[in-house]
């Protein structure tokens, strides 16, 4: 299933075959969709609210991705925050700066946006 689909299918209960995991040991990145980032969308601007705790304005991180992803994997700025199930809500605490985001599977397709986060 192209991602969107297979991501909307899979958040409301419809049952997907998985196809296998990739041999860890091919060094070839797999075909077909890399993950589609959905949240943030690239070039998006945000605010740190004064006066509001941090833990209340986290950023959701929502990547759609097709159904033989088992595991995607998070990097803000080069740094791993986040490897797991493709389906799990993943948010993080804004820091002001420029950051660039890149959400990548299990077989090396990637994609990143970039965001700004003002005080």
């Amino acid at each position: 299933w192209p991602t969107q689909i297979a991501t909307w299918m899979a958040r409301n209960g419809f049952q997907l075959d998985r196809i296998p995991e990739h041999n860890q040991r091919c060094a070839l990145i797999g075909a077909g969709d890399a993950p589609v980032i959905v949240s943030p969308a690239d070039n998006a601007q945000f605010k740190i609210r004064r006066g509001v705790d941090l833990e209340f304005q986290k950023i959701l991180l929502d990547a759609s991705v097709s159904n033989e992803t088992h595991t995607i994997y998070w990097f803000l700025n080069r740094k791993l925050i986040y490897s797991g199930d493709p389906g799990e809500k993943v948010f993080i605490t804004p820091v002001v700066g420029a950051h660039t985001l890149i959400c990548m599977d299990e077989t090396g397709r990637s994609s990143q946006v970039t965001m700004t986060i003002g005080e």
